[in-house]
């Protein structure tokens, strides 16, 4: 009698904790599929000036992602195609390549998740040494402009660093894991969703 009453225990204690395991699985899998389906590309201008404040050269780089998940966790693919535009007007795109991140959602820190954003076009002396300390110059093609386009980057701060591999530079450990959108809008309802992802995988 005592084994079947164990045996039946067992039975619901393992019955009830599959029932209690499925909600948050559900959780993770519905909030990484919709996150996996809603990226966006977007596009930054990195513009080398000469002390004069003429253009040297630039850089236009344009990022997309992508995401698979298997449980708790979780491959990012951040594809950057980068076109660089010498003074003399030649160009080569050497630079593009992949970076790609697996990691545990657990590893993320929910409370720190969050968006920040800043102007889509950037500039920087042509002597970055010596202009070190020196206030990036203003945009040329920013002079006037009274709603700067905007860069919006989603952060994903991690407790032990992440490993990843970039097909240009090798591989490298980060302790945040930028995403990029063109849209605020987007990039706040991605913080809910890897914010509720995280949070049923046991996240902090």
């Amino acid at each position: 009698m005592r084994s079947y009453w164990m045996a039946g225990m067992l039975a619901v204690a393992f019955a009830f904790g599959a029932r209690a395991q499925k909600p948050a699985d559900a959780t993770v899998a519905s909030s990484l599929t919709w996150i996996g389906g809603h990226f966006e590309t977007s596009t930054e201008i990195t513009r080398v000036l000469d002390d004069a404040g003429i253009q040297d050269h630039y850089t236009t780089t344009t990022q997309t992602n992508s995401m698979t998940f298997q449980g708790c966790t979780v491959t990012l693919v951040i594809s950057q195609k980068l076109l660089h535009v010498a003074k003399d007007g030649t160009t080569d795109n050497n630079y593009s390549g992949t970076l790609s991140a697996k990691f545990d959602l657990s590893n993320l820190v929910r409370g720190k998740i969050h968006v920040t954003s800043r102007d889509q076009e950037s500039c920087y002396p042509l002597d970055l040494i010596k202009d070190a300390d020196k206030p990036a110059p203003d945009c040329p093609d920013l002079k006037g402009v009274t709603a700067a386009p905007q860069l919006v980057t989603l952060l994903l701060p991690a407790v032990a660093p992440i490993a990843t591999t970039d097909s240009v530079w090798g591989s490298s450990t980060y302790t945040s894991l930028q995403i990029r959108f063109a849209t605020l809008d987007l990039a706040n309802r991605q913080a809910d969703a890897w914010r509720a992802a995280v949070l049923a995988c046991g996240g902090k």
